[in-house]
């Protein structure tokens, strides 16, 4: 676990000064922010219009019968959640950590590079 502030490690050390010797103390990382829920939906209509943009319609990409044109709800379900799922056993986005989302948005991007040849938009940000 990466400790991120002078907080984080205030309350990490409170749980192992008062942990009893021989107790285990788990750590687990928050959530999702609402702006990284709000990022990965942007992010994944990004990933959208750009599979779309490329030809790389779900046929082709999923190897389903039929052309269908990817939506932000379809990439998110059929890429992202099966990706998810593959990294962290964890079926809901609701469930992922603040660091698990870079982690697989950094796998998906070296996937869509090397195997479809599609450069992949960057992370939404605020910051620009």
């Amino acid at each position: 676990m990466k400790i991120l502030s002078e907080v984080e490690r205030q309350e990490i050390l409170k749980l192992v000064d008062n942990a009893p010797i021989g107790a285990g103390v788990e750590l687990t990382p928050p959530g999702m922010t609402p702006k990284q829920r709000g990022a990965l939906h942007v992010w994944c209509q990004m990933m959208a219009e750009t599979l779309n943009e490329a030809g790389l319609d779900m046929v082709k990409t999923l190897s389903h019968r039929a052309e269908i044109p990817w939506t932000m709800i379809s990439f998110k379900e059929h890429v992202w959640k099966p990706a998810l799922k593959a990294m962290t056993d964890k079926d809901s986005t609701e469930d992922q950590s603040t660091v698990e989302p870079s982690d697989v948005y950094q796998v998906l991007a070296r996937h869509f590079s090397q195997k479809m040849g599609v450069t992949v938009p960057q992370w939404p940000s605020r910051r620009g």
